[in-house]
């Protein structure tokens, strides 16, 4: 693999991480804020969706800076790198994982936003690490 190649799939492995762990500390927080959540379905997943999103978007925009790349491409690739973390380290602490689809549609929309809104918002003053 060369230099070039090596970096990005650093950067998306750290952005992939990067996602999960800031949805892990928003889940967290907003199953603590609001615990009666879990009583309706439908409120739960919109409820529960939004830290994976706000999770992906916070990576999306990051990886983006590092690495020019099409914000949909990065969607994809970021966010099943994302949805393979949060899978493995779910079922390594709680020993399952439910609502599979919905995490993987919000890591996907997340970090395909926050890719979108790098590419849309002001030019970087850093130096890009690809082109």
């Amino acid at each position: 693999m060369d230099r070039k190649r090596s970096a990005r799939y650093y950067v998306y492995m750290s952005a992939s991480f990067l996602a999960y762990g800031v949805a892990a500390i928003l889940g967290g927080i907003v199953s603590y804020a609001f615990p009666a959540v879990g009583e309706s379905y439908y409120l739960g997943v919109l409820v529960m969706s939004l830290p994976s999103i706000a999770g992906g978007f916070v990576a999306g925009y990051v990886a983006e800076r590092l690495v020019s790349d099409h914000p949909l491409r990065l969607g994809v690739l970021l966010g099943l790198g994302a949805f393979i973390v949060s899978v493995v380290m779910s079922m390594m602490l709680s020993g399952r994982f439910e609502g599979a689809i919905w995490v993987a549609i919000s890591y996907f929309m997340g970090v395909s936003f926050g890719g979108w809104a790098k590419v849309h918002s002001s030019p970087s003053r850093g130096k890009r690490l690809m082109s």
